[in-house]
């Protein structure tokens, strides 16, 4: 049939030229599958293309372009640097009018994981969060991507970003802060990623306020290998 379906874990199947993919939870919109086709159409990113989409009654449906490449197990530097460049481009366009990160109750969506595996952490998680956050720049976000996460890879060439989060308008250092949450386990340096997003910002990479630390509070958590990852920021002038 040239598609397969597939929910919102983007299981891929890549014998197939084309994924589709259903609302699988209540905070997904189909309006976020097709602003990420606007971005692509006004930056440039890397991402599948939007070749079909629609509802029936409340649920929605979209489906994908498949791209060429795969999933990514480690993070090298030249992989950090195009994960970079595609951030940069993304964080050009202004805030969307999907989920704000800003907006009451929305670090609840992407926070979700922490109400169930470190309930009774969560609040300090999301005040920590919360903190980080308050009185930056908004601009597009993806909102769940790193090199090992949401992305392909043909080598160390990005091929494609995928699965954007409902989250879409935020402050720009969230998207590297997460992808360094999600690598730097994996053995990952922040230097090239923000190299290659560019140096031309004030970026502070001290390791106090942006790199993942171990909330004391959950470590030991069942599902937690390395404890709690929490990201607080960095000192950035956006230019914005």
């Amino acid at each position: 049939m040239g598609s397969t379906f597939r929910s919102a874990s983007m299981t891929r199947a890549c014998s197939m030229r084309a994924d589709a993919r259903f609302r699988s939870l209540l905070h997904e919109r189909l309006e976020t599958v097709q602003h990420f086709e606007g971005l692509c159409t006004e930056t440039g990113i890397r991402a599948p293309r939007l070749l079909d989409a629609g509802t029936v009654g409340e649920p929605w449906w979209a489906v994908l372009e498949r791209l060429p490449g795969t999933h990514a197990d480690y993070p090298t530097p030249a992989r950090q640097r195009e994960l970079g460049r595609q951030l940069r481009l993304w964080h050009s366009r202004p805030p969307r009018d999907g989920l704000r990160l800003d907006a009451p109750g929305a670090l609840g969506v992407p926070l979700g994981w922490a109400r169930t595996a470190v309930s009774d952490a969560y609040q300090d998680i999301a005040e920590h969060f919360a903190a980080a956050c308050r009185g930056l720049p908004m601009a597009a976000i993806h909102g769940d991507v790193a090199v090992c996460h949401n992305t392909l890879f043909d080598g160390d060439v990005l091929t494609g970003l995928l699965d954007p989060g409902t989250t879409e308008s935020g402050p720009p250092m969230i998207d590297l802060a997460w992808s360094l949450a999600i690598d730097m386990p994996r053995g990952a340096d922040p230097g090239p990623l923000i190299e290659g997003y560019g140096t031309d910002l004030d970026v502070s990479m001290s390791a106090a306020r942006c790199v993942p630390r171990a909330e004391p509070s959950c470590r030991g958590r069942p599902g937690l290998t390395d404890g709690c990852l929490l990201w607080t920021g960095a000192s950035v002038d956006w230019g914005v």
